[in-house]
């Protein structure tokens, strides 16, 4: 890489989007049903999947059972609902925040859950390891906006559809993002080689890929800050923005 070239890839800020697919929602989950339990006297108004208007998450969940809600609906219009998209790799999962939020009002948290224990946070990206052969499982994601807007859904995903062919037309991509130990890499154009410059066009890593699917790099070591992944292999190169924390 040249340093004349650094300019246009610091203006490169896009990443690769998931491919979407079909996700059953959760709507009702027995699991969540505990009427005896208290509580607070908060009033939240939340908009229930099933129409219902549960007066914060507790009741939503202990009361009524629900695994889905928002604050985006015709009674309660605050711009907060959930959505992501995901590909399969093997037995790994990846998942990426697709959640619409109201103008001017960004996301400030996410918590990845699988069967409503959590597995990630803090980040729009996530990877979860899936036991093998297991076929149907529930994910789960919690977002809170900037104006404390909330929102919840759970969704039913079943790996046996449409499993390994968006994968593998899908963009390459780098996840977490900010991450702070391992950098995944969605290597879905077979690059060989990844490099990790600093802004002043450093080199600080260059690590070779075997070319699989999915790969890893150790990131944790250097400092937080902004840095440029570059990917390269015999169908070209492509060059993302990662922030380290």
């Amino acid at each position: 890489m040249k340093l004349s070239e650094l300019p246009a890839l610091l203006a490169f800020l896009a990443f690769a989007a998931f491919p979407a697919r079909a996700q059953e929602v959760i709507c009702v989950d027995s699991v969540h049903y505990y009427p005896q339990a208290a509580c607070p006297a908060i009033y939240i108004p939340l908009c229930g999947c099933d129409g219902s208007d549960p007066g914060n998450d507790c009741e939503a969940f202990v009361r009524g059972a629900l695994s889905c809600w928002s604050q985006k609906c015709p009674r309660i219009d605050l711009g907060c609902e959930v959505d992501f998209a995901y590909t399969i790799e093997g037995d790994q999962l990846l998942l990426q925040d697709q959640s619409p939020t109201a103008e001017d009002d960004e996301v400030a948290s996410w918590e990845w859950q699988n069967d409503y224990e959590t597995f990630a946070t803090g980040s729009p990206q996530a990877v979860l390891e899936m036991p093998p052969g297991q076929m149907k499982f529930k994910v789960s994601l919690g977002i809170r906006t900037t104006r404390n807007c909330i929102a919840y859904c759970t969704y039913l995903i079943d790996r046996t559809v449409g499993s390994g062919r968006e994968a593998a037309a899908a963009e390459p991509s780098v996840f977490p993002n900010p991450a702070d130990g391992d950098l995944h890499i969605r290597n879905t154009f077979g690059y060989r080689r990844l490099q990790l410059f600093g802004l002043d066009g450093r080199l600080l890593l260059d690590q070779p890929l075997r070319g699989a699917a999915l790969e890893t790099a150790t990131v944790g070591r250097l400092s937080p800050g902004i840095y440029l992944a570059a990917l390269a292999g015999d169908r070209g190169s492509r060059t993302f923005k990662v922030m380290v924390r």
